[in-house]
């Protein structure tokens, strides 16, 4: 198995979240799929979430 450095994964990771598309095999498989699973809920490297808050009405709703 390979294992990248720490700094050799950061660098992969702020190189996916800024966009850029990253060599098949540069990263593992399940960090990838992790990394590909924030971006889809709206999260960005920095854990920030992108995605539109729900109103008062939608979250109740959601509940019940």
């Amino acid at each position: 198995m390979n294992f990248m450095s720490e700094a050799a994964l950061a660098a992969a990771r702020e190189k996916f979240f800024s966009g850029y598309s990253l060599p098949d095999g540069l990263v593992a498989a399940p960090i990838l799929r992790s990394w590909q699973r924030c971006t889809e809920q709206g999260l960005d490297s920095g854990g920030a979430i992108r995605a539109k808050a729900m109103t008062a009405a939608e979250l109740r709703t959601l509940n019940e």
